[in-house]
C-alpha cells in the first residue's frame, strides 16, 4: 500500500470512528462527519510532509477552531 492510500483509509477511519459523536451525542449529523474526512486527510497529508507532531497540532487547532465560538 501506498502512502497515499494509508492516508486516506486512515482520513477515512478518523470519520467513521466520529459516526456517535456525530448522530448519537451531538445530533449534528453529517456536517460533522464531512469536517472529520476533511480534517482526517489534512492531517494525513501533514503527517505525511512534515511528520507527527505537526499533523497532532494540526488537529488540535482545527478542534480549538471549530469549538471557540460554542463557548459562552
Amino acid at each position: 500500500m501506498t502512502a497515499w492510500y494509508a492516508a486516506i483509509g486512515s482520513a477515512l477511519a478518523f470519520c467513521a470512528c466520529h459516526f456517535y459523536l456525530a448522530f448519537i451525542l451531538t445530533n449534528a449529523g453529517w456536517p460533522v462527519l464531512v469536517f472529520t474526512l476533511l480534517e482526517g486527510v489534512a492531517c494525513a497529508l501533514v503527517r505525511l510532509k512534515w511528520g507527527t507532531w505537526p499533523a497532532v497540532l494540526t488537529h488540535g487547532t482545527a478542534i480549538l477552531l471549530i469549538g471557540a465560538p460554542l463557548q459562552p
